[in-house]
């Protein structure tokens, strides 16, 4: 016998055509957020309830999407955290909605970008990731894809773009990384 709210396939005609959650149905997922592909018809339950578990963090997946997140988020970036009327203060050049800039907010913690804390009436959120981690992440991932030959020719333009201080304290910084 079935408990209460596990997930099962409801199968009809062949074709599974919904998850079974106690007495709701809801349309059987077709892939997860990262394009993973649903379990097959026929999957046991735990390989059901857990079979987009595995993929890696949203972060790490998406990055900021248009000119508003990016804003907000370097607004954060700057705030260390903030709320909706101190990171739409300061992007104050261009005045968005409270709304607006909220609802932004808010997709970026459910993207797990940010985190967001009740504080009185408030909501207080921060950047999960420094700014230097996700700019790293991001080149990262855009390298990911690139030849090798690629690869090291946008990596020395990048360094070719560093005036001498820089230079210097790149080279300084991958000394203390164990990096020659």
């Amino acid at each position: 016998m079935q408990r209460a709210f596990e997930p099962t396939l409801v199968e009809a005609a062949g074709v599974v055509t919904a998850f079974a959650l106690g007495t709701m149905l809801t349309p059987p997922p077709r892939a997860c957020s990262c394009g993973r592909a649903a379990p097959a018809p026929g999957a046991s339950p735990a390989r059901v309830r857990r079979w987009h578990t595995r993929c890696p963090p949203m972060h790490e997946r998406n990055p900021l999407r248009g000119e508003l997140q990016i804003q907000i988020m370097a607004a954060l970036w700057r705030l260390g955290s903030g709320t909706v009327e101190d990171v739409r203060t300061a992007i104050a050049p261009r005045r968005n909605a409270y709304t607006t800039v909220q609802t932004v907010l808010n997709r970026l913690a459910e993207r797990r970008l940010v985190t967001r804390e009740r504080h009185g009436r408030a909501y207080v959120y921060r950047p999960k990731l420094s700014e230097a981690d996700y700019v790293a992440r991001s080149i990262r991932r855009a390298l990911a894809g690139a030849s090798g030959t690629a690869r090291k020719t946008a990596l020395a333009q990048l360094i070719a773009g560093l005036d001498e201080s820089e230079l210097a304290q790149l080279q300084e910084m991958a000394r203390r990384s164990g990096r020659p």
